[in-house]
């Protein structure tokens, strides 16, 4: 059972990496930074070109992604 769990997550990251990679903005760092303050620039980076790492910012720099996405299609 908790292997079934642990391959949803990893396909839930590996699919949030599919919109980042694509959508993600240049400067992203300040955006994240607004949405999880807790954390560093540094983390931030080293999250998104790990593709691992915190899942707060995983999904703060999905939601960032999304935002610029929505803001292209428009």
């Amino acid at each position: 059972m908790k292997s079934n769990k642990v391959k949803k997550i990893d396909s839930n990251i590996a699919e949030a990496f599919e919109i980042i990679d694509e959508y993600l903005p240049k400067r992203y760092v300040s955006k994240v930074l607004k949405i999880v303050p807790d954390t560093t620039d540094v983390i931030i980076r080293q999250v998104k070109s790990r593709k691992s790492g915190d899942l707060r910012v995983i999904a703060a720099l999905q939601q960032v992604a999304e935002e610029s996405k929505s803001i292209l299609e428009k």
